[in-house]
């Protein structure tokens, strides 16, 4: 069974909110958001929202021209949302009915399985979100946990799809050992953020990048998400029957940094919690990320090493909950 968040022994931070808070507690507030400029987030007039983008004809005659997107979408955005992504819809609302089910479980049944916040131990502010990290058998209930494994392995298979297309977009191949190594992992979360009393003064997730290769986000239709993009930040707005999708860094440093990974984050609101499953899709420890051969030659030379994830992860992990550093890559910088 997982630890409980530190300082929520007794109350966790949806009780606090369903009890009536009228404030957000000191420990929550984020200094960056006191003197932060509300024009700075983009409306859907600015700037457009990442790509949606059809995968069915991945499995056709037309796969170049999904490939074409999807190569663009990486590109321009570092994000993009999928439909026809083969993962069954009806598997999706059971996984989402269960983790309805879980948060409305008393605070006393919900705790012990809750996941620190890493935040906690490492910075001044914490999310404003409650998380269960789906690592063992008895990670959550077991209501919770049959929808939670198969959907979690439908999304590896998905990641393997998304990474040969990925791949394939930047004008290279791969082999099937390599795709099985780098995409080895599936670190399948589950985040609950409740309304807040005072959005400005918070976040549901900080900014940030991932640390693997892809990122596939199951989230629900109350919105939250932003992206960074040409110094904005972006709505992520929801799609139906769509799952966001990601660029990490590893998938930055395979690239030689044509794909970036892009900073992102999660806004709090003052009316509807929301809900999400993130699954984080990264190499085994051992594996070796290094820029594509097929794109590295005199005129583009390499712009990363070669790291092995394991060294690239724990540096991640310092520089992650650094309030004044938000991303990992310089370590894999040339």
């Amino acid at each position: 069974m997982a630890s409980a968040i530190h300082l929520h022994t007794t109350c966790s931070l949806k009780k606090l909110v369903d009890d009536g808070v009228k404030s957000v507690p000191p420990k929550y507030v984020f200094p960056s958001r006191l003197s932060v400029d509300k024009s700075s987030t983009a409306t859907p007039r600015t700037l457009a929202s990442p790509p949606v983008i059809d995968l069915a004809p991945l499995n056709t005659p037309e796969r170049s021209h999904a490939i074409s997107q999807i190569g663009d979408a990486c590109r321009d955005y570092g994000f993009f949302q999928v439909v026809n992504h083969g993962i069954s819809l009806e598997l999706i609302k059971r996984l989402l009915a269960a983790a309805d089910k879980f948060f409305a479980l008393p605070a006393e049944d919900r705790i012990p399985y809750l996941i620190d916040d890493p935040r906690d131990k490492r910075s001044h502010s914490v999310n404003w979100k409650e998380t269960v990290a789906f690592r063992s058998n008895t990670s959550a209930p077991a209501f919770c946990m049959e929808p939670a494994w198969q959907y979690k392995a439908e999304v590896q298979k998905l990641g393997e799809t998304l990474y040969r297309a990925i791949v394939e977009s930047l004008g290279a191949t791969t082999d099937e050992g390599t795709v099985k190594q780098h995409v080895a992992s599936c670190n399948m979360m589950m985040h609950y953020y409740p309304p807040c009393p005072d959005p400005s003064l918070t976040f549901g997730l900080s900014e940030h990048t991932d640390a693997g290769f892809i990122t596939i986000l199951l989230q629900d239709q109350v919105g939250g998400l932003e992206i960074l993009k040409d110094g904005q930040w972006i709505p992520c707005n929801p799609v139906p029957e769509a799952l966001t999708i990601n660029i990490a860094d590893q998938m930055e440093i395979l690239s030689n940094g044509r794909y970036a990974s892009i900073l992102h984050r999660v806004v709090t609101n003052g009316a509807k919690p929301r809900l999400s499953v993130p699954c984080f899709l990264g190499p085994s420890m051992e594996a070796v990320t290094s820029p594509l051969a097929d794109i590295i030659d005199e005129n583009n030379p390499a712009r990363f090493r070669g790291v092995v994830y394991s060294d690239y992860l724990q540096h991640y992990m310092k520089v992650r909950f650094d309030d004044t550093a938000t991303n990992g890559l310089d370590f894999a910088r040339l």
